[in-house]
Formats: C-alpha cells, structure tokens, sequence
C-alpha cells in the first residue's frame, strides 16, 4: 500500500473511529460524530435557557440540571489559526481608534432605563 492509499484510506474512515477521534485530539478515547457535538450543545443551551425562564418566572431554588459533559481535545493551535487570531486582534485595535469619541445620542436614556430596571429588581428580590 502506498502512502496516498493510505491517505484516502485514513480520510475515508468514518468520523467515529479511533483513527479519526485521535486526529481531531480525542484524549479521552470517546468517539463524538459532530450530530453528537451538536446535540450536546443544543442540550446545554436549552438547559441555560430553562434557567434564565426559572429566574424570570421567579419560581423558589434551582433547577436541578446537569450540562452535558464534552470531551476535552487537546489540538495545539496551528501557525494559520494563531495568525488569523493576530489578523482579527490587529482589525479590531483599528477600528477601535476608528470609533467616534463625541457622545452617542440617547445615551442618557438608556442609563435612565437601567437604573429603573435596576430599582425593579430590588423591589422584586425584597
């Protein structure tokens, strides 16, 4: 077998198998398809936002939920990823100095609102 046979060979296995999770930095030898990674966030986000209608509804104690663990990958970050992140840091230093200093209209009103929102949620917490 060459080594472009087994090129296509590894690149063809399915994204369950040992050969891939190790590629994608599987240390702890659990074999996640990404319909697995995605489920596990959409469990965790709907668990978030359980939360957040508890708090809101202002029902006594806490949920009792359980974030779905993920496994942890240990992938080093390669040259072009650490230099897109130097791209993208250098973009927003630029537009930062870009921002206009003079006062953004309507300010004062929101300040108004967050305190009144604010007061609310301490008469409510009493």
């Amino acid at each position: 077998m060459s080594w472009l046979e087994l090129l296509c060979f590894v690149e063809g296995l399915p994204e369950d198998s040992a050969t891939k999770a190790a590629l994608a930095g599987d240390t702890e030898g659990r074999r996640w398809t990404q319909a697995d990674w995605l489920a596990a966030y959409q469990a965790n986000l709907l668990q978030i936002l359980i939360r957040i209608q508890w708090a809101g509804h202002g029902i006594k104690g806490t949920p009792d939920l359980h974030p779905v663990e993920v496994p942890v990958l240990d992938i080093p970050p390669s040259d072009e990823d650490i230099s897109r992140m130097e791209r993208r840091e250098q973009q927003l230093q630029a537009l930062s100095r870009l921002r206009p200093v003079e006062a953004i209209p309507g300010r004062d009103e929101l300040a108004a609102l967050d305190a009144s929102l604010k007061s609310r949620r301490g008469s409510v917490n009493s």
